[in-house]
């Protein structure tokens, strides 16, 4: 340290890059030329998708044994994981929230994940009425594996007799779903390979979908997934096949194809057979219920015609969000035993903004609930199913607002609330006031040293001038002098929306001056159906330049410059990391492509390929073609550019985008770059996607992206540095 401050004439940017001067090892190349439609395309790397291949795998193995010694040298790591852990000392406890990990209410009870602040990962609990909450399942008890054992879903039956319970080991996302019987205190019985909770029939059975393997780079992988069903007790090896491509291939035409069964509810008359897939619009089947073990007898619910995207079933009825005549969105009703949704009743259309597509309109037994967003604010409404009358319902500040549904029969709505700053509570709302009850279920404490963030909401001309949304997150009582290192992030795929959620470590980056700008680009849902069509397929270039057009605004309102400015987009978002930086690398001095699509014209060739077709298309056709190709950054990459500075990560287990598509990137941006700044290629040798995750394997994958974008963007060494 004092080497460097003794140093005053190099910025901390240029003496990080000179001790990182050693080279990463060099990817062995076995290029491909292939003629697409007229078009020759040269792929360098084609042999790094092999990993079979001993020569392969050590090469990736000692890209992780590089970086680990290059991020080691960063002056600014360490001191950034010291802060992580003592932020998350001050929260006492964290109880978690996913899809596949809602809290679970039955009756005055409530089940859910929870960490404590010494604890790595979490346990289930079941609060009982007033009373404290009560440790019943720890993943890791007896465990002598090695790994640890992470809850990535749970499912509770109607009594609250039995727990369905998936564990999956640290960084895997297919795991085993184990049975907790509540009066027993013990676990009587499991399926192996299952990702999502099971939709339980009574307290004997239940539905699920399995997989035919775990080895996440097998190609089939993702493929010939079924639905089956379960009865405690009985082997596994003799669970019925309900539904499946093999079994239902006039329902379920494709073998990338998932199909979901759900019980709609308990004592439901009907059951749901939803044909999944990366798809806005799926065909759903419908049945009505057999508990007799006869075979189903399908019909048509919804076709990807009638551009239904959420829909529920209480009794005869059925609901849906439809944006096929409305493209802000519309909720339907029509009958669950003969449904049309060409001539459904129109029970609530969007207004002035567009209705969320973040969660389903929730349905209680007299009500719906749905969000209506415009821009980023968003408002909750009410509809009474019984005159059809539509209310506004005051609520609590929040930033982001999800209704969801104990049972689409019972009286009981659930609001989630969370803020950028402020934790996250799920309250009780009284139907009858039409108000929230406190104090609600804190998902977190309320800490102090966290409010130290403002947030501001902007709407920035793009290259077309559509004007894009952008939430800008800074530390409180900056001057919009250029001076702060900034992070562009965005997404801008299948529609998804970027919730503002509560995120403590929001606090440290403005510590250290730091501002993230999250852009709401086009191919996301945050302004409706036309917003996600926007940037999908022949328009995606929306996505990135959207991205690009916020961090020219940035710099042109003072915020940063480009020699601070970082660009990070993760999964998916990655064609947005990619491609911006690729198009515009004098406008970034860092990137960081997370778990990224970096390879959009091999993408269908991995085993989760097939599946998002519908989502970005295939070599196959000509137009598809040459989306995916002005897509990929991979193939954008030449040489003698100056690149930013690149911190490239992926996880070995990543069951949604194979370990070669970043690191194809890596290996072809390191033989690329004429910047001589550092590409640096993040391997978690225990990690998936950046969901199964230990704290300390979170803790040290963040300090790891802070430390490098600051040590690019940093122009004088500050305290504690």
């Amino acid at each position: 340290m004092k080497a460097i401050i003794s140093l005053n004439c190099l910025t901390v940017s240029l003496l990080v890059n000179l001790l990182l001067n050693a080279q990463p090892p060099k990817a062995p190349s076995i290029p491909v030329t292939e003629n697409f439609f007229g078009k020759e395309v040269t792929d360098r790397y084609r042999n790094l998708e092999n990993l079979d291949d001993s020569t392969v795998l050590n090469w990736y193995k000692a890209q992780a044994a590089y970086t680990e010694q290059q991020l080691s040298k960063l002056p600014f790591r360490q001191a950034i994981y010291d802060e992580l852990k003592e932020l998350d000392k001050k929260f006492s406890y964290k109880i978690t929230v996913s899809p596949s990990l809602l809290p679970a209410y039955i009756g005055n009870d409530i089940y859910y994940v929870k960490t404590m602040a010494d604890e790595q990962i979490g346990k289930l609990y079941h609060k009982p009425g007033k009373g404290n909450d009560i440790l019943i399942f720890d993943p890791n008890k007896n465990n002598s594996t090695g790994k640890m054992n992470v809850i990535s879903g749970f499912e509770v039956n109607a009594d609250g007799s039995k727990i369905a319970v998936i564990i999956a080991q640290q960084g895997n996302e297919v795991g085993r779903l184990f049975i907790l019987d509540r009066q027993q205190q013990k676990i009587v019985d499991s399926v192996e390979r299952v990702w999502d909770p099971p939709s339980w029939i009574d307290n004997r059975s239940f539905f699920y979908f399995q997989f035919p393997f775990v080895d996440v780079t097998n190609k089939g992988f993702l493929s010939n997934v079924e639905a089956k069903k379960h009865v405690i007790g009985e082997h596994p090896s003799s669970d019925m096949i309900v539904l499946s491509h093999k079994k239902n291939k006039d329902l379920v035409p494709d073998s990338a194809n998932f199909p979901l069964i759900i019980v709609p509810h308990e004592n439901a008359q009907y059951i749901i057979g939803h044909i999944a897939g990366s798809e806005q619009f799926n065909d759903v089947y419908i049945s009505r219920f057999e508990k007799t073990g006869n075979e189903l007898k399908w019909y048509p619910f919804i076709k990807k015609e009638d551009q239904v995207i959420f829909y529920e079933v209480q009794g005869d009825k059925a609901f849906g969000l439809s944006v096929k005549d409305n493209k802000k969105g519309r909720i339907l009703l029509t009958s669950a035993a003969s449904p049309d949704w060409s001539r459904a009743r129109v029970i609530a259309d969007a207004t002035k903004g567009v209705i969320s597509r973040l969660f389903p309109p929730a349905v209680t037994k007299d009500n719906l609930y749905y969000v209506e967003s415009s821009g980023i604010e968003q408002d909750l409404y009410r509809v009474n199913l019984k005159d059809f009358k539509r209310e506004k319902i005051k609520l609590p500040m929040a930033e982001t607002l999800v209704p969801y549904s104990i049972s689409p029969v019972k009286s009981a709505i659930k609001i989630f609330t969370t803020s950028r700053a402020h934790p996250s509570v799920i309250y009780d709302l009284d139907e009858k006031k039409g108000s929230v009850v406190e104090p609600g279920l804190w998902l977190t404490p309320m800490v102090e040293g966290i409010d130290n963030i403002d947030v501001e909401i902007a709407y920035v001309p793009s290259h077309d001038g559509v004007k894009v949304p952008l939430t800008i997150i800074k530390p409180k009582g900056i001057k919009k002098d250029g001076s702060h290192p900034l992070i562009v992030y965005g997404y801008g795929n299948y529609g998804f929306i970027e919730p503002a959620i509560f995120d403590p470590t929001l606090s440290i980056l403005a510590k250290h001056d730091v501002i993230k700008a999250i852009a709401h680009v086009r191919g996301g849902g945050e302004l409706g159906e036309e917003w996600r069509l926007g940037g999908f397929k022949s328009t995606k270039p929306n996505t990135w330049k959207d991205a690009i057009a916020c961090a020219e605004w940035l710099v042109k309102q003072g915020y940063t410059q480009p020699s601070k400015m970082a660009i990070m987009g993760a999964s998916a978002g990655g064609i947005l990391a990619g491609r911006a930086m690729t198009e515009r690398p004098d406008l970034f001095a860092v990137a960081i492509p997370q778990v990224g699509v970096m390879n959009t014209l091999r993408f269908e060739f991995t085993p989760n390929g097939p599946n998002h077709i519908p989502e970005f298309g295939t070599i196959k056709d000509k137009n598809d073609f040459s989306n995916l190709f002005e897509m990929d950054s991979y193939i954008h990459i030449k040489d003698g550019v100056k690149y930013p500075a690149t911190l490239v990560t992926a996880g070995l287990n990543d069951p949604r985008v194979i370990l070669w598509q970043p690191g194809k990137f890596a290996a072809r941006l390191q033989e690329a770059t004429a910047s001589g700044k550092p590409v640096l290629f993040r391997i978690d040798m225990e990690g998936g996607h950046g969901f199964i995750l230990s704290k300390e394997q979170d803790m040290r994958a963040k300090a790891d992206i802070f430390a490098f974008i600051l040590s690019q963007t940093t122009e004088k060494t500050k305290k504690p540095f």
